[in-house]
């Protein structure tokens, strides 16, 4: 024992210091997903959008697939899950 109880202090302060995994996130993404929307808007393809910006085709895609998606829902199905019960429906 290398501390008598409740002198130890907490478990994470004794644990080796990790760093988490995977790529960190690039500090212009927000940029970038703000031209492919306006370049979208104009009609360019999901291809000239990811030359024009400088990301993969694949990148582009999802993230204006998502946008798209969700802004062609009725407000209704927007919002479908986020409502506050009726009381009429029975738990």
């Amino acid at each position: 024992m290398t501390h008598k109880p409740g002198e130890a202090g907490e478990l994470s302060d004794h644990l080796p210091r990790r760093k988490k995994g995977g790529r960190p996130a690039a500090t212009d993404k927000d940029d970038k997903v703000f031209r492919a929307i306006e370049l979208r808007a104009k009609g360019l393809s999901f291809d000239e959008i990811s030359t024009a910006i400088g990301v993969g085709k694949t990148t582009v895609h999802r993230w204006l697939i998502g946008k798209d998606s969700f802004q062609n829902r009725s407000t209704a199905e927007q919002f479908r899950n986020k409502a506050e019960p009726d009381g009429e429906t029975p738990n």
